[in-house]
C-alpha cells in the first residue's frame, strides 16, 4: 500500500501542474481591438462588454526561468550602456561643436579688430590729407576697405546662424 502511496506522490511531482491566467479582450471607442493581461487597463465602461479567455501557462523549470531571467537583465543592461555611450558621444560632439564655434567666434573678432583699426586710421588719414593727387589712392583703399567689410559681414551673418541653431539645441551647425 505504501508503495501504491509513494508510486502516486511520484507521479505527482512529476506531472506538470496547470496554471491559468486570463486575459481581456475589448474594443475602444475608436473600433480598436485590445487584449489585456490586467482587467484595470480595460477602461470601466467598457467592462461589461469585455470578453474574458484563460489560456494555460507555460511550465519552465526554475533553471530554465533564472537563465531566461539573467538574460533579460543582461539584455536590458546591455540597452543601458548603449544608452549612455550614445548620451556621452552626442556630448562629446556638442562639446566639439562649441569648441569650434568658440574658435572661429574668436578669429572673427580678431579679424574685426583689425578692420576697425583700419577703419580708423583711413578716417585719420582722410581727415589730414592736405595733398589731392593722393585721394585717389585713398579712395581705392576706402572701397578696398569697404568690400572687406561687407564680405566679413556676410561671413558673420552666416556664423550668426550657426551659432543659432547650435544654441537652439539642435547641437549641430
Amino acid at each position: 500500500m505504501w508503495r501504491l502511496f509513494a508510486l502516486l506522490i511520484m507521479l505527482y511531482l512529476w506531472l506538470p501542474t496547470s496554471v491559468w491566467a486570463e486575459f481581456y479582450k475589448y474594443k475602444d471607442q475608436n473600433g480598436t481591438l485590445h487584449f489585456t493581461d490586467n482587467i484595470a487597463e480595460v477602461p470601466k465602461d467598457q467592462r461589461p462588454q469585455v470578453e474574458r479567455y484563460t489560456e494555460q501557462k507555460d511550465q519552465v523549470a526554475p533553471e530554465k526561468k533564472r537563465r531566461k531571467v539573467r538574460r533579460e537583465d543582461s539584455g536590458q543592461q546591455k540597452a543601458q550602456v548603449d544608452k549612455i555611450k550614445k548620451i556621452e558621444i552626442r556630448q562629446e560632439k556638442t562639446k566639439i561643436a562649441a569648441e569650434n564655434l568658440s574658435r572661429i567666434k574668436a578669429a572673427m573678432d580678431k579679424e574685426y579688430a583689425n578692420l576697425m583699426k583700419e577703419k580708423k586710421t583711413l578716417v585719420r588719414v582722410g581727415n589730414t590729407m592736405t595733398d589731392p593727387s593722393n585721394i585717389e589712392v585713398f579712395n581705392e583703399d576706402v572701397i578696398n576697405l569697404n568690400e572687406r567689410i561687407a564680405e566679413f559681414e556676410k561671413r558673420r551673418l552666416e556664423f550668426k546662424k550657426k551659432a543659432d541653431a547650435f544654441n537652439a539645441g539642435k547641437g549641430r551647425y
